[in-house]
């Protein structure tokens, strides 16, 4: 069962770095709608420092997920559990926006379905 455990992490970590990937889109998007005036500087800033803050907390989240033991927990949804507590704990004590507990949680529900059993 603690096989499977490392599993569910590295699928997490390619889920979190594929979301870390969508968020800099997002900020090149911005940038580029602000560049081709279709939208205001005051629009550009704001999107902006939500999607950095965003990326701050995937990218500061990962470096912690790779750090977990994935053997030391009894269950997928031990494990689940933990990593969330620890995002938490990170939007908490960073100041991290609260959008991005939504998009991880979607990562970890994503993840849990693909190595579930039929």
């Amino acid at each position: 069962m603690r096989h499977i455990n490392k599993i569910f992490q590295e699928i997490f970590l390619i889920e979190l770095n594929d979301l870390d990937e969508d968020i800099n889109a997002l900020i090149e998007q911005s940038k580029y709608k602000f560049t081709h005036e279709e939208i205001s500087n005051y629009v550009c800033l704001e999107n902006l420092a939500v999607l950095q803050n965003e990326l701050f907390g995937v990218e500061g989240y990962i470096d912690e997920v790779k750090r977990i033991d994935p053997e030391s927990y009894d269950s997928i949804d031990d494990m689940i559990k933990s990593l969330h507590e620890i995002l938490q704990k990170r939007i908490e004590e960073k100041g991290i926006v609260h959008s991005i507990l939504l998009l991880v949680e979607r990562k970890l529900d994503k993840v849990k379905k693909y190595i579930s059993p039929r």
